[in-house]
């Protein structure tokens, strides 16, 4: 879901958790066809609801995310009209906790082949809880493009912007994803907490290789990106069994992960003579106490000594996600992460090229530890999250304001105690 086409430009991301529930629901012998409005490029809803009633579906998923939660739910509410509602998403998560009953549609909350998989095995209409699609199951996902999504099988966009590939982005895309989840449990993080309770799956090697190889047949690719939470879930020899397959199909490849030193020097140089053309790395902060406070185990030094041997040592391009104004974010640290940013200065523009770093405030989403960590503190918004209009909120400098405001009050807090 996504609102009418115009605002976002040509950008679509890719419903990668609809895509795999719209496959998982196939392979359970379910007559199931998956819409995007984003991708199908929908200039009124009025359209689509029109395509629905020449589908007469028995039931119909939507799934409430945060950027667009209003939105969504006000088209679930006019479909539900009609037609039997099920509600997924990270949204579902919070409205059970906080008690808050729909009268007009079913709730589902954890994630979405889990949730599917309990309705339909007990009836039960309304799953409440986290957690994760059990790893067999997982293994039997394979997606396929043509079927999960409607407009053609390479309507997702390039995450990572490699340069010689930058006017490919939609064209020969292959999106995978052979893992789920993260063991980095971060307080900011959304998908980890509110779909799979900090739970993991991965494929092995032999499955992943064998269901990639048949993609690859079909469609003829000219890059792989890896979609996973983290590709460092994998176990060590899996991931390297993996690349050194992927080295063998002469296609570039580019994976998101955390520099945790699960991996270590040995296994980077290997992704890298497998042709790996992007690391894509969730640092979060290079303050220490920033990540005691939200990301439990990360330490600064073993992360920034991981980004030196990458870009003083190999040739992989290096993608580093940090966040300012984080909770437990001090001055020094603050400076650190300044430092870092400087150091890794970005050199993406809007006609292409290279983007070695993003900067963000750190946000907090509805129903993450680190919600509530603010929500304690009395900093977090009042009421019905229903009612807050999220898209307009997520809309420029709207959010930015509030989040500053709210993350600042509590870092100031936090250094008033100490003081005392």
């Amino acid at each position: 879901m996504d609102r009418p086409a115009g605002s976002h430009g040509s950008y679509c991301p890719a419903p990668r958790d609809l895509m795999f529930l719209s496959q998982w629901l196939k392979n359970k012998g379910h007559d199931t066809k998956m819409m995007d409005a984003c991708a199908m490029s929908y200039t009124e809803y009025e359209q689509m609801f029109a395509d629905i009633d020449k589908l007469n579906p028995e039931k119909i998923i939507i799934d409430i995310t945060t950027p667009q939660a209003d939105i969504s739910m006000e088209v679930a509410r006019k479909l539900s009209e009609k037609y039997e509602i099920i509600l997924v998403g990270s949204f579902m998560y919070l409205l059970h906790e906080k008690g808050i009953v729909i009268d007009w549609a079913h709730t589902i909350s954890g994630g979405y082949e889990y949730g599917m998989d309990e309705y339909f095995r007990t009836g039960n209409p309304d799953v409440v809880g986290a957690k994760m699609i059990n790893r067999a199951d997982f293994q039997d996902l394979e997606l396929d493009f043509e079927q999960a999504i409607q407009c053609g099988p390479y309507s997702s966009p390039f995450l990572w912007r490699e340069p010689a590939l930058k006017h490919k982005y939609s064209e020969k895309q292959l999106w995978v994803m052979s893992s789920k989840g993260c063991y980095g449990g971060c307080s900011f993080c959304l998908w980890v907490h509110t779909l799979y309770n900090n739970k993991v799956v991965y494929k092995e090697a032999d499955t992943f290789i064998r269901q990639t190889e048949a993609q690859i047949k079909k469609y003829g690719p000219e890059y792989i990106l890896f979609d996973d939470d983290a590709f460092n879930v994998h176990p060590k020899e899996n991931a390297i069994e993996i690349a050194n397959w992927l080295g063998t199909t002469g296609l570039p490849w580019s994976v998101m992960l955390s520099f945790d030193g699960k991996f270590d020097e040995e296994t980077y140089r290997n992704f890298e003579r497998n042709n790996c053309v992007g690391l894509r790395i969730g640092m979060e902060s290079a303050c220490q106490t920033a990540l005691d406070t939200n990301c439990p185990g990360k330490t600064v030094d073993q992360q920034l000594s991981l980004i030196d041997f990458v870009m003083e040592e190999t040739e992989l391009p290096l993608f580093v996600s940090v966040q300012h104004d984080m909770l437990g974010e001090t001055e020094e640290g603050r400076a650190a992460t300044d430092a870092l940013y400087e150091k890794l200065k970005p050199l993406y523009h809007s006609t292409g090229g290279r983007m070695n770093v993003q900067y963000p405030i750190s946000m907090a989403f509805p129903g993450t530890p680190m919600a509530k960590m603010l929500e304690d503190k009395g900093l977090w918004f009042d009421g019905n999250p229903l009612e807050i209009p999220w898209s307009q909120f997520m809309d420029g400098s709207t959010v930015n304001a509030e989040v500053l405001e709210m993350n600042r009050a509590y870092n100031k807090m936090l250094k008033d105690e100490k003081n005392t």
